[in-house]
């Protein structure tokens, strides 16, 4: 080269673009939610030089359903020196969870269904859909459990967003209260029941109707007195109620019954110098139905019945002294028949006779007229005539008629 004159002659070197690839990350969302973040990944970087891939798409947060491209974008301070060939990702807009859930309700047989109401998870974009509720449960529908359905109103179209789950709730139809009760009644000791009868007295739904009777827990053999009579009711729709109960009285009255007095009525003394003579009162008693069965035909227990032998003096009617009787039956196997029997000691101090009146009075499960007799108590003395007697008034006439009954009379004279 020593041996040349060197004239240079200068060439150009182009240094072209590389080619820089980039690719959006696929990505998913809900429907109704905001866009995420979008990245992605670069390929043919030269010098180890870095970039940041971001990314952009048509979808909005209320945008349907479906798949959207997402196109890639890239920054970095060397980016001028390479020719970007996008790849562009997928933003996958999936369907939105709508869980509808009704609330449990209660309400009383016969009632109207209460208003319907439940819970909802977000709709999104303030979309039109409305929810209503049903049952088929009516006013006339029996207790029980009620599916309560829900219904959604979609009026512009929005509910191929959403994953639907329509959960149901429980219309619980409670018994209603009925209240009834028991009629007041009346019969005898010995008598059987008499049907008990009794009404609604609220409660009753959609003009129900019930027939109401009773019970009780007296019988025939009970004393007279007071019973409850529990009031039940029956009906074809019973089912759909609790009962409220309001207590009958059952009154038992006294059996009739008729006392004849059957002892001695003319007593003396043991000797003129005595001043008492003992004397057995006696007198039957009878159940009605021993001596008027066509009154009534059910006899009770004349064991059942008190009697008491009630002694007065004639002259002022003072009572001298009140003996319960002892009963025994009148007839083996004959319960209607009984005599009762009892002691009295009679005392006519210093006079030489004396009427006594002596009512036979009947009590306890039985009740009767008093059956009421003269009694004479005289000393065995010459010239001297007891004696009296009763005088039964059917009919009477006059200004100073008497009243009718009976009228008892007794005389002593010497």
């Amino acid at each position: 080269i020593s041996n040349y004159n060197v004239t240079p002659v200068a060439g150009t070197l182009t240094v072209g673009k590389a080619t820089l690839t980039i690719t959006a990350a696929d990505k998913d969302r809900e429907y109704g939610e905001a866009n995420p973040a979008f990245t992605g990944s670069f390929s043919g970087e030269k010098n180890g030089e870095t970039f940041t891939v971001g990314g952009s798409t048509a979808a909005t947060a209320t945008s349907p359903v479906g798949p959207y491209a997402i196109t890639p974008s890239v920054t970095g301070a060397t980016i001028s020196n390479y020719n970007v060939t996008p790849v562009a990702g997928t933003l996958t807009v999936g369907k939105a969870p709508l869980v509808v859930t009704p609330a449990d309700k209660t309400r009383a047989y016969g009632e109207a269904n209460p208003t319907f109401n439940g819970t909802i998870n977000t709709i999104k974009n303030n979309d039109a859909i409305t929810i209503s509720y049903s049952t088929s449960a009516n006013k006339e529908s029996e207790v029980g459990d009620y599916k309560i359905i829900a219904t959604l109103s979609d009026p512009t179209s929005k509910l191929a967003n959403y994953n639907v789950t329509l959960n149901e709730g429980i219309l619980t139809i409670a018994r209603a209260t009925l209240t009834i009760k028991a009629d007041n009644s009346t019969r005898q000791y010995s008598d059987p029941n008499p049907t008990f009868t009794g009404s609604v007295v609220s409660g009753a739904q959609n003009g129900e109707t019930f027939t109401i009777t009773g019970s009780t827990d007296a019988t025939t053999t009970n004393a007279p007195g007071n019973y409850a009579i529990i009031p039940s009711a029956s009906g074809a729709t019973l089912n759909n109620y609790t009962l409220g109960k309001q207590s009958g009285l059952l009154t038992v009255t006294k059996e009739d019954a008729r006392a004849e007095y059957t002892g001695l009525q003319f007593v003396r003394t043991s000797s003129a110098t005595t001043n008492t003579a003992a004397v057995e009162l006696k007198a039957t008693i009878q159940d009605i139905t021993a001596y008027n069965s066509a009154v009534d035909a059910q006899a009770g227990d004349i064991m059942n019945a008190k009697v008491v032998f009630v002694v007065k003096k004639f002259m002022d009617n003072t009572t001298v002294a009140e003996i319960p009787a002892i009963l025994n039956y009148a007839l083996t196997g004959d319960s209607k028949t009984a005599i009762a029997t009892a002691s009295h000691i009679f005392n006519i101090g210093t006079n030489d006779g004396e009427v006594f009146i002596v009512e036979t009075v009947v009590n306890n499960y039985y009740v009767a007229e008093a059956e009421i007799v003269n009694i004479n108590v005289s000393k065995p003395v010459n010239d001297f005539i007891t004696g009296g007697g009763r005088v039964d008034i059917i009919t009477a006439e006059g200004s100073m008629k008497p009243d009718r009954g009976s009228i008892h009379y007794g005389f002593n004279v010497k």
